[in-house]
């Protein structure tokens, strides 16, 4: 789940310990930016689909004690 945010800090201590103007800098600056957006995405679609399955179990319980 956190995959891509601890990969994208990773990237960022790589670009603090390593400045340069080259190319493949300006690179791994923009692969970091890339990949921040898509754990937030991750985290965000995760915790939804925890929402859901937990509602979904609630009415499944909530169901079968009506049928009681």
């Amino acid at each position: 789940m956190l995959h891509w945010l601890s990969f994208a800090e990773r990237l960022d201590d790589l670009i603090r310990d390593a400045e340069s103007e080259e190319e493949w800098h300006a690179t791994l600056r923009m692969d970091a930016q890339v990949l921040r957006p898509l754990g937030y995405r991750q985290l965000g679609s995760d915790a939804l689909m925890s929402f859901r399955r937990r509602r979904f179990e609630g009415a499944v319980r909530t169901a079968a004690t009506a049928g009681r």
